[in-house]
């Protein structure tokens, strides 16, 4: 809980929301160089990072962000049924939190009021990507 709480994904959550969550995380080791998973596979889970570090590495062979504790990878993959974006390696040995697309449905099914806190927070780190600082009129 402490971890997810400290996660930007899961940052706007209550302390019940968090403990949902929990019982929903699976821990899953990783050495170092491992793939985590690549571009074109099926989106079926994110992970957060517990310990150690991965890469973010675009179709392009482009290093698009490396990311360390508390950080997440491949949320998208929960909202969407599209293949993955990008390929995620491991820089060292690392343990990643992983959530299945299944298990975060069924938690949403659940508790509804999760999935509009992961809204909330992805809409901001969109609104960051571009540069928005706050919304945009409809008559602009």
């Amino acid at each position: 809980i402490i971890l997810l709480r400290s996660a930007p994904l899961f940052s706007t959550l209550g302390q019940a929301e968090l403990r949902a969550v929990a019982e929903i995380v699976h821990e899953v080791e990783f050495k170092a160089d491992d793939t985590v998973f690549s571009a074109g596979d099926d989106g079926d889970s994110l992970y957060i990072v517990l310990r150690g570090m991965v890469e973010v590495i675009s179709t392009g062979g482009r290093t698009v962000a490396v990311l360390d504790a508390s950080e997440s990878v491949g949320e998208m993959a929960l909202l969407d049924d599209e293949v993955r974006s990008a390929s995620v390696v491991c820089k060292e040995d690392s343990v990643l939190l992983k959530i299945t697309r299944d298990d975060f449905n069924q938690l949403i099914l659940e508790r509804p009021e999760i999935a509009f806190g992961l809204f909330k927070t992805l809409v901001g780190r969109l609104r960051s990507a571009i540069g928005a600082k706050r919304a945009i009129p409809l008559s602009a």
